[in-house]
């Protein structure tokens, strides 16, 4: 059960200090606009004349006062100032004062910055010693992020969300944006271990297993496998046929992230080789000849555990390039179907 925090100041008590210094900076003001009146209608003879010196003296140390107030009411600006923070956490993570007191930690209490964050967080835990942060941004500046991030306690995700944001807040040098940029965008590398599963190329529908690789840029994911398909045997009167298939495919795919949940569309071309040797045949000898397909395909993935994704990518191809088995005086063995379903599964590990 989550239970909703808005923060809107850091703290009650520290909320008065910036309205008690304006009130006392105005009744400076008003004292040393009294005595700047009063000090020039004093006699310059005398014991008055030293009376009204003191006067003046007292005029302009009330005023330097009001302008150290004025000026320290300014400089004591907090950070955390400048974050709009909606907190969701679990009954027993509390951690939104925290954050903010980290934000203010971090940057310093007289920190400026034109930068307003909005910010999301959402913390769940999964276990006595997992927890996940979800943490979504956007400020002034049109700059926008999406984290997960996992833990070990409240307090540790709490800090990690305080870094974020307190980052988010400290203005970037013009120079440094296309390379901060470019470096965010390769997110990561994955490698996998897939099976997959075929109504289209062979014969009958087969099974057959291979390797995943693929780079994610931000939202977008390109990826290449190959897989090693089963055998088949096919036999007409005396004649047997074993066709063998071995495929590589270029996928490219446009992923949304849902907290543990990453789904989009695919679309794949597939380069293959389908060969087979028959036997029964006098002269018969090892052939193949080249397959290419095309599938619109839908990737969709669930975070298990911290490296390790489970994934699966049904898919509807269609065969451009369909080779013929032929063998004289019986005809055509096999043909490859112009439309068939694709299924590629099984665990894939992102760093």
């Amino acid at each position: 059960m989550l239970t909703e925090i808005r923060v809107v100041r850091q703290d009650t008590i520290l909320s008065i200090a910036p309205c008690a210094r304006s009130c006392l900076t105005v009744y400076v003001c008003y004292v040393s606009r009294v005595q700047s009146r009063n000090a020039p209608k004093l006699p310059v003879t005398g014991r008055k004349t030293r009376r009204g010196r003191l006067r003046l003296v007292l005029t302009f140390a009330l005023s330097a006062l009001s302008m150290f107030v004025a000026f320290t009411s300014r400089v004591q600006a907090r950070a955390s100032d400048h974050v709009s923070l909606d907190y969701q956490a679990s009954d027993d993570c509390s951690g939104a004062r925290h954050i903010l007191r980290a934000i203010d930690r971090q940057l310093g209490e007289s920190f400026e910055s034109d930068t307003q964050l909005r910010a999301t967080v959402e913390l769940h835990a999964h276990g006595p010693s997992d927890y996940e942060l979800v943490v979504d941004y956007s400020s002034s500046s049109a700059a926008a992020d999406h984290r997960v991030i996992h833990a070990e306690s409240c307090e540790a995700a709490a800090d990690a969300a305080a870094l974020l944001l307190g980052l988010a807040l400290v203005p970037k040098p013009p120079g440094d944006t296309a390379t901060a940029s470019s470096a965010a965008a390769l997110s990561h590398n994955e490698l996998g271990v897939i099976g997959a599963l075929d109504t289209a190329v062979m014969h009958r529908t087969t099974v057959g297993a291979g390797l995943l690789l693929a780079l994610r840029f931000g939202a977008w994911r390109i990826s290449l496998n190959a897989v090693q398909w089963l055998r088949q045997q096919i036999a007409r009167d005396a004649v047997q046929v074993d066709i063998e298939y071995l495929s590589v495919a270029l996928g490219a795919c446009y992923l949304a992230s849902l907290t543990i949940l990453e789904a989009g569309p695919c679309l794949n071309l597939e380069i293959g080789r389908l060969g087979g040797f028959a036997s029964g045949v006098d002269g018969a000898r090892p052939d193949g000849a080249r397959v290419q397909a095309l599938a619109l395909a839908a990737h969709v993935r669930l975070h298990v555990f911290a490296p390790l994704w489970l994934m699966v990518e049904p898919s509807v191809e269609w065969l451009e390039r369909r080779p013929r088995f032929i063998v004289d005086e019986i005809g055509q063995l096999h043909q490859p179907a112009v439309w068939g379903m694709r299924v590629v599964f099984g665990p894939v590990f992102k760093w």
